[in-house]
């Protein structure tokens, strides 16, 4: 793997934080420009792209904190370096999801056009951010014996393992192009949003069975903490869908997503 990839001068340039620094691009500016379209102001696009970044950023390493204990046992003021340890995509997901509807409500504007808008576009910015884990020589998979398994010299023992990262990388591309087929039919507002989280967590629910990285995670039922918030997180979905989402209008978006 190539968690180093170049060094500018002295500084090394990390894998991980390269690909989520062109996730992050690749997501604001598919978001702006289908903004831009839906005649959205671009300050409110930049505030809460900023918010988002800085809440995702904040929910995703406690969640990882909370997965993963052992990495700050002796100094848990590690949490605060980034570099150490990682991120926990749900986590940060659900913190996004919150910050986000408080400030659509706030500023009263359309919270369900704005959701559709950013996270129709977190499969383009996860799949860098899975290349960059990919690189890094996290989130691996279980040993197994297909052809395309990976060895990862970081680990130990030193045995072909499930490409887990490729896997997630691939499945954002399934699900940024069904979000996209779905996004031009009738549908509320808010609507693209629900499919995403169904989608993600369907592929995340099985992933984390055979992502050796939490294999170790014992909580209720045997689940994984990602396993965990998942089943939380739809069935809060699955509520919205039918009794909120299910009373508005359908409409057909503008040419702008076409």
């Amino acid at each position: 793997m190539y968690p180093i990839i170049g060094h500018i001068g002295s500084w090394p340039i990390y894998t991980y934080g390269l690909m989520c620094a062109i996730g992050l691009g690749v997501g604001y500016f598919i978001v702006s420009a289908r903004a831009a379209r839906e005649n959205v102001s671009e300050d409110d696009i930049l505030n809460l792209f900023i918010l988002l970044l800085f809440s995702s950023i904040i929910g995703a390493r406690l969640t990882f904190a909370a997965s993963y204990p052992l990495y700050f046992q002796k100094d848990w003021t590690d949490i605060f370096r980034l570099w150490k340890g990682g991120l926990t995509i749900m986590g940060g997901g659900v913190t996004t999801l919150f910050v986000f509807t408080a400030y659509c409500k706030y500023y009263r504007l359309n919270t369900g056009l704005l959701l559709d808008l950013f996270f129709g576009a977190f499969p383009a910015g996860i799949f860098f951010g899975r290349l960059g884990c990919f690189g890094f020589g996290c989130c691996y998979g279980k040993a197994c014996d297909l052809p395309w398994a990976v060895t990862f010299p970081n680990l130990t023992p030193h045995v072909p393992r499930h490409p887990t990262q490729i896997y997630s990388a691939l499945t954002m591309v399934v699900i940024f192009l069904v979000l996209r087929w779905y996004r031009n039919r009738p549908h509320p507002d808010g609507g693209e949003t629900i499919k995403f989280i169904y989608l993600y967590s369907v592929y995340r629910f099985f992933m984390e069975m055979i992502r050796a990285d939490v294999a170790k995670e014992h909580y209720i039922f045997s689940l994984t903490l990602a396993q965990s918030m998942i089943i939380v997180t739809v069935v809060i979905a699955i509520a919205i869908d039918v009794f909120y989402l299910s009373k508005q209008p359908k409409i057909r978006p503008s040419s702008s997503v076409q």
